[in-house]
């Protein structure tokens, strides 16, 4: 079955029986009202990819859940960057509450001048999600002495016949990197927002061209 694109614009989405589906969530300091929690339900063999993508210098607070039912297979993905005195507030909630699912939290984030950055990343395996995988991934770079990320990855898990993990992990451009680009050609500068866009780039890998595309030209946008 090909998948189904399409923006969100309910605090609740179903996702009916054995579909596919990419749901795309920009959230932007002048996007306007945007649904602080969304909770996505992925019924009975379906699959689903939530992607948010956080940019500005304000205030935002997001929150997803989203659950997978038995069969089911679900992503979120993460691509955030904040500057100036922007402070977010990100919480994401993979609840598996049926045996045989797959899970996959990916998360990449690029901080300057002095933001800052709370994020809460939760895997929650009920007892009766048997056989069940998950695993989240939360990276930041820090481009500022001033930026700073909180980050709390947790696993929560009831089952005994799983496979779960989470890794968090903060740190600055590779200073071999960047000597290796600027040897080649490119300026400081050009060399540290190569660096920027790959890294969050990563975050993309497996989304359609038309998502890829979407979130390439906002981190242009906020870089």
């Amino acid at each position: 079955m090909l998948s189904k694109k399409f923006h969100k614009n309910n605090n609740s989405i179903i996702i009916p029986a054995n579909e596919t589906r990419e749901v795309v969530d920009i959230i932007t300091d002048d996007s306007g009202k945007h649904t602080p929690i969304l909770a996505i339900r992925a019924e009975k063999g379906a699959r689903v990819t939530y992607i948010f993508a956080v940019f500005g210098d304000g205030e935002i607070t997001k929150e997803v859940i989203l659950e997978l039912e038995e069969g089911a297979e679900g992503r979120i993905v993460g691509v955030v960057v904040g500057s100036g005195k922007a402070h977010f507030t990100l919480k994401t909630t993979l609840l598996h509450s049926a045996p045989h699912t797959k899970g996959d939290i990916k998360i990449k984030m690029v901080l300057k001048d002095t933001a800052y950055v709370s994020y809460d990343g939760l895997i929650k395996i009920d007892k009766s999600a048997q056989q069940t995988n998950s695993y989240l991934d939360a990276r930041v770079l820090i481009l500022d002495r001033g930026a700073k990320c909180d980050g709390k990855p947790e696993l929560e898990i009831e089952a005994d016949d799983v496979k779960a993990s989470h890794a968090f992990s903060s740190g600055k451009i590779d200073s071999e990197q960047l000597f290796y680009l600027c040897s080649r050609g490119l300026t400081e500068a050009e060399a540290k927002q190569m660096i920027v866009k790959g890294f969050l780039m990563e975050a993309a890998e497996g989304l359609s061209h038309e998502a890829q595309e979407c979130i390439k030209r906002e981190i242009v946008i906020a870089l």
